[in-house]
């Protein structure tokens, strides 16, 4: 981690920045949709609700929720919880959204580390700060947008799927403790009945130990340089594969984000 800790943030970065380059012209349609009053009423856009009300629906959510972070953990700037839930996950929303439509692809376990680095850019000193993030619902986005679309495809009423969401988001949470309590009936977790999570236990603490004692180097050398390097690198691999190279931008990418086997 001492390594690759900034290098994977400078990647995550440089992802970004390409999968938007890449579907600038799709994320450009999507803003200039968004923000066109004549586009929306002659139909070029299909909203569920009116623009304002989404607008609020959005707004005060995560207001609320900035609020209640900063008041369980104070020690952190209220800058950074505004920034992440609140302007990144409106634009990463879009941006995602977009990327996901023009590419056909996420990358896993992205984005990664983000918050635990935008902490590195704060005073704070202290454990709850680092591994207790406020909501980024940018994540979300896209595959709901997918699903709105794949059920107005064949014939289904968008309502329907947000009630369908909301139900079975109900009864995964009561399963998943029913679940979760048969499991420590069984063995306590982490132990021998559960090998993988002893594991990860001791992984999990080495890591969040490590980030938590600012023993991870944050600068431009180990962020910046690396992101140019690789946006860099991702042109240059699409650019090959748009002239019926065999290699793969995407392969470069899931290579960031999926462990090797071995």
């Amino acid at each position: 981690m001492r390594v690759w800790f900034g290098p994977q943030l400078g990647f995550t970065l440089a992802t970004v920045l390409f999968l938007v380059f890449k579907a600038r012209r799709a994320l450009f349609t999507v803003l200039t949709e968004l923000l066109s009053i004549e586009k929306r009423k002659k139909g070029y856009t299909t909203t569920l609700i009116p623009l304002h009300i989404s607008i609020i629906l959005f707004t005060i959510p995560s207001i609320i929720t900035i609020l209640l972070y900063k008041i369980l953990v104070p020690e952190i700037p209220i800058w950074l919880p505004i920034f992440y839930s609140l302007i990144l996950t409106f634009f990463a929303s879009l941006a995602f959204t977009a990327i996901l439509g023009e590419a056909g692809f996420m990358p896993p376990n992205f984005p990664g580390n983000l918050w635990q680095a935008l902490v590195y850019f704060t005073p704070y000193n202290g454990y709850t700060g680092f591994f207790f993030e406020p909501p980024l619902a940018a994540m979300s986005a896209p595959s709901f947008s997918q699903h709105v679309k794949a059920a107005l495809s064949i014939g289904l009423k968008p309502t329907d799927l947000i009630k369908t969401w909301i139900i079975g988001s109900l009864l995964s949470q009561f399963i998943g403790i029913i679940a979760l309590d048969f499991f420590w009936r069984i063995a306590q977790i982490p132990s021998s009945a559960y090998p993988m999570t002893v594991f990860n236990a001791v992984q999990t603490v080495y890591r969040e130990a490590m980030i938590a004692t600012r023993q991870l180097q944050v600068s431009f050398n180990t962020v910046v340089i690396p992101m140019i390097f690789l946006f860099i690198i991702l042109l240059i691999v699409n650019t090959l594969e748009s002239k019926g190279i065999l290699i793969s931008t995407i392969g470069v990418i899931m290579g960031l984000y999926v462990a090797s086997i071995g």
